[in-house]
């Protein structure tokens, strides 16, 4: 990755600092939406149980396909119809660890061929397998960080 951190270790720990930063909470607390209009903390988990989801199938496109193209979802969508927070976290958290785990074994496997292969995106351009990996850690990280602000916001509520 460009910003000197190794993909594969941030996906590696994700879960695990998921489930650092939830320790302890209560339900009600990972319900509260702390910002007008954003996620609650459940929310988001459930956004990253989604996008294993998503990822799954758009690495096996991506590394066993013949000209490989990958779409991209209503993420909106998909954590209102589901009704990620009335979920249980420890539901989101134990789906997260088994889809990821997953994902994990596909990209440990993969050969460095694969991993240089090009693949089309639904919104225009290419990207390699490679970079979709160092994008796939970008997202945790992000998600790592928006996770803590919002704890922390409800926690103050």
């Amino acid at each position: 990755m460009a910003d000197d951190l190794d993909a594969m270790t941030v996906l590696r720990s994700t879960g695990a600092e998921l489930r650092r930063v939830v320790s302890g909470l209560d339900g009600a607390t990972m319900r509260t939406r702390p910002f007008a209009g954003k996620w609650t903390p459940n929310e988001i988990l459930g956004h990253l149980v989604d996008h294993e989801r998503a990822m799954s199938v758009r690495l096996r496109v991506a590394l066993f396909e013949g000209d490989p193209a990958v779409g991209a979802y209503q993420q909106e969508a998909w954590v209102a119809g589901q009704r990620h927070n009335e979920r249980d976290p420890e539901e989101h958290l134990g789906r997260f660890d088994v889809l990821r785990a997953d994902n994990i074994r596909l990209l440990g496997e993969a050969t460095m061929e694969q991993l240089a292969r090009e693949v089309r995106l639904a919104r225009g351009g290419t990207v390699s397998v490679e970079q979709m990996r160092s994008n796939y850690a970008r997202h945790d990280l992000h998600h790592l960080d928006q996770l803590r602000r919002y704890v922390s916001a409800c926690r103050r509520d």
